[in-house]
């Protein structure tokens, strides 16, 4: 796609990216990728009302805090 800054894109994806299917792929994406600030944002998507949407939110806002507290042990 041009972009070297692979988060930010992810994270654009994400906020703005017409097909659920490729929103719920940027959304997971950022469980794995992002950073604290990711958190409040991805918990957002986890109450929209695309069930879809919800799900992959919600699985990525676990794994984010899972991962953000592995990495302050």
């Amino acid at each position: 796609m041009g972009s070297t800054n692979v988060l930010a894109e992810t994270q654009s994806l994400a906020a703005g990216e017409p097909d659920a299917v490729l929103r719920m792929t940027a959304i997971a994406t950022l469980g794995y990728l992002g950073g604290t600030n990711d958190l409040a944002v991805l918990e957002g998507y986890a109450a929209e009302k695309d069930d879809r949407i919800k799900k992959s939110a919600a699985g990525a806002v676990k794994r984010l805090r899972e991962r953000l507290v592995s990495q302050t042990q």
